[in-house]
Order: C-alpha cells, then sequence, then structure tokens
C-alpha cells in the first residue's frame, strides 16, 4: 500500500514501549492512530506525551494531532468487552466523530481560570449511587460523582489533565470535609499512588476527600526517555533547551476551584503530600506559590524550596522525611562532593552536609524560621520537663 495518508492505524499494546515506538512510526507517515490498551492509567500516560510531543512540533498546547502529527484517538479496551469488540466499535467510530475512552462531566480551562462545560473533555465515575452535589460555583462546574473512586478530565490552558477523586463512604454534604492532594513521584501517575499508597484507605477511616492528579510526560534528558514529571524548580534544567511546561500550579489551583463547587470543602483543612518528584513540587512550589489554599504538607524528599520566600510571606508548616539509604539522595550527594554510602542521621552531621544540610537551610528561609530552637522534654505521667535542650542549625 502506497498511499496511506490519512487512513488508521489502531495499535494495541499502545502503551508500551514497542506500541508507543509503532504509534509514532505510523503517525510519521501520515496515518491516523487509535491507541487501544487494557490499561487505562499506562495509556492516558501515553496519551498525554503524545500530544505534548504533537504540541512542540505544532508550535502550540493541547488539542488533537491535526498537523505535524496525525490525529491520535484513545481508546481504554476493558477486559470484560474482549478487545475485538472495542476494536469494531471504534473502526465504526472513527468514520463518524472519533472513537472515545470516557463519557460524563466534562470541564476545561477557558484561560482566565475558570471551569465551564465543554464537550471536548470528560470524566467517568466508579459503581455507585449517584450523589447530589451543593450548589455550584459560578467560576467552576459542579462535577458527577459517587462514593468512591472518581475519574475526571480538566482542561488547563489547551492541555488534557487527569485526576481521580475518592469520595469516602461516610462523605455528607452537611459536614465540610477535609481535602487530601497526593502528588505521585517520577515515571508514574495518579492511579499508581491511588492503588499503592493507602491514602484512600487512610481518608476512608478520617473522612477526608482524596485527589490524585497527573503530571505530564516529558523528556528527560539524563534518563534518555520520557517520563512523567512535576513541574518543580528544578525540570528545566533537565529537559531539552526549549521545552514548554505546563502551569502545575495553575492545575492545581483549577482543581480546587472545581472541588470546592462540587464537594462540601473545609478550606481550612486543604492539605499536599508528595514523594520524589511529587514531594519537590510540594515544596518548591505549593508550599512558596499557594499558602493561601494549603494548611500543611507532608513530603517524603528533602525540602527542595531553593531558599524561596512564599507568597506574601505567608509560610505553611511541613512536615518533611527522607531516607538515609534513599539511591536518589546518594547520588545527588556525590554530585556535591560528599561521600558515604549512606546520609547522615546527626544533628550536626546533617547540618554540614553539602545537600541535606543545604535543603534544610533553604527550608528555614521559605518557612520564616529561625536557626535556633529550644526543646523541651517531659517524660509520660510526670508533671515537670526533666531536660531542656537548645540546638543551633547552623552551617560553617
Amino acid at each position: 500500500m502506497k498511499d496511506i495518508a490519512g487512513k488508521t492505524a489502531v495499535v494495541t499494546g499502545a502503551s508500551g514501549e514497542a506500541g508507543l515506538a509503532f504509534v509514532h512510526r505510523f503517525a510519521a507517515v501520515g496515518l491516523n492512530v487509535a491507541l487501544a490498551d487494557i490499561e487505562g492509567e499506562p495509556l492516558s500516560v501515553a496519551e498525554a506525551a503524545l500530544n505534548t510531543k504533537g504540541a512542540a512540533e505544532r508550535g502550540s498546547v493541547g488539542g488533537k494531532l491535526t498537523s505535524a502529527l496525525p490525529m491520535v484517538i484513545r481508546m481504554h479496551t476493558r477486559r470484560v468487552f474482549g478487545l475485538g469488540f472495542a476494536l469494531s466499535l471504534c473502526f465504526i467510530l472513527l468514520t463518524a466523530s472519533g472513537c472515545r475512552g470516557d463519557d460524563s462531566d466534562v470541564i476545561s480551562d477557558d484561560g482566565g481560570g475558570s471551569a465551564v462545560q465543554s464537550p471536548h473533555v470528560s470524566g467517568t465515575t466508579a459503581p455507585g449511587s449517584s450523589t447530589t452535589a451543593p450548589a455550584p460555583s459560578q467560576s467552576a462546574s459542579v462535577l458527577k460523582f459517587k462514593k468512591g473512586q472518581n475519574n475526571y478530565t480538566l482542561t488547563v490552558d489547551g492541555q488534557r489533565r487527569q485526576f481521580i477523586v475518592h469520595v469516602p463512604p461516610g462523605y455528607n454534604s452537611s459536614t465540610p470535609a477535609p481535602l487530601v492532594f497526593v502528588f505521585h513521584e517520577s515515571a508514574h501517575n495518579g492511579g499508581f499512588v491511588y492503588e499503592k499508597w493507602k491514602w484512600r484507605e487512610k481518608c476512608d477511616q478520617e473522612g477526608c476527600i482524596s485527589v490524585y492528579p497527573t503530571a505530564l510526560s516529558y523528556f528527560v534528558v539524563p534518563e534518555d526517555r520520557n517520563q512523567t514529571k512535576w513541574n518543580d524548580t528544578s525540570l528545566s534544567q533537565i529537559v531539552p533547551p526549549g521545552t514548554a511546561l505546563a502551569d502545575d500550579v495553575k492545575f492545581v489551583r483549577t482543581m480546587v476551584e472545581t472541588l470546592e463547587a462540587t464537594f462540601s470543602i473545609d478550606k481550612k483543612r486543604i492539605y499536599a503530600t508528595g514523594g520524589s518528584n511529587g514531594g519537590r513540587f510540594v515544596s518548591s512550589r505549593i508550599l512558596v506559590e499557594l499558602p493561601d489554599i494549603f494548611a500543611a504538607a507532608g513530603i517524603s524528599h528533602l525540602l527542595g524550596t531553593d531558599g524561596l520566600a512564599p507568597k506574601n510571606n505567608e509560610a505553611i508548616p511541613a512536615y518533611v522525611s527522607y531516607g538515609n539509604l534513599d539511591p536518589i539522595l546518594l547520588k545527588g550527594s556525590e554530585a556535591l562532593g560528599a561521600s558515604g554510602k549512606q546520609l547522615p542521621m546527626e544533628a550536626a552531621e546533617i547540618m554540614q552536609h553539602p545537600l541535606v544540610g543545604g535543603q534544610i537551610a533553604n527550608a528555614l528561609t521559605t518557612l520564616g524560621l529561625d536557626t535556633t530552637y529550644t526543646v523541651e522534654y517531659c517524660a509520660p505521667k510526670l508533671d515537670r520537663c526533666t531536660a531542656t535542650y537548645t540546638t543551633a542549625l547552623e552551617r560553617s
């Protein structure tokens, strides 16, 4: 077949490396491409990467790949229906308006920060009984939702952004609920942390609504491959020059506005947590740029705040943990001239460490904390404190 431009190719297993290679090859010769996979979340990540690549080649952001790359259509084929049925259905729909994997609520950003109804993006809910949301906000759409897992797609600055919202079984709109955002690490997605990090189980116990957004995919030079990455303050240093970076802070703010219009949210109890790249995004962006929204943050990563002052000097509390055998942090320590097979755990050694001490010093600046503090130790069941310690967090 010599003249194949404009014809359609269906690639199964499209979220894998081999499948993506076929997608790129077919698109390069002018074919429309339908992406099919039994795993919905990895397929979404692959689709986001293709949209990013197509946007870069067109010099714009988002939309169907109809210029430098032909149209790419996402199709999540669920095992229960069988692949043959899904492919047949997609071919039928291709002759009409296109093949879509989702339907239900749709929201998009009109460029001014408000969410409006749009036919281009979608959201689905897990099985269960429908729930009526509170009265809608004038600036944001109200989502349909059910108790349990709800999958949504939001368009921000022309890019399709995905997130999962878990509604606890005890949610009642008459009682404002805490809201927890969970940001995944590099090369993963919201679906991964939804399944693995146990936050939905915790929120079922505590009555909080939890949110699991997915970052966009970029070509990461040190890794020599595409990875999902949150746009923290270091992302621009590891992607090719000129790469368009998403405004993830705007994505977060838009999610908050949409969720506040949909649910009864306790605005004084909105929290953020993240690990690795997600943790650095929380520390370098959310702590600095969104203290007006978030009440506190818990981070499994060093505080990569780069010494930035928070917006309007409104510092928020942050809890930080790291592992002394973390291979990524050890590699970063070596690059700064530190030796050893593990990170220090003693206070004096920590503050003199080129990586850990430097990060803590930056965090003190961002959070507006003094370098000297006093701790009183009070033994359980005693009426008095048995010891007082004064420690200086200073670097030589």
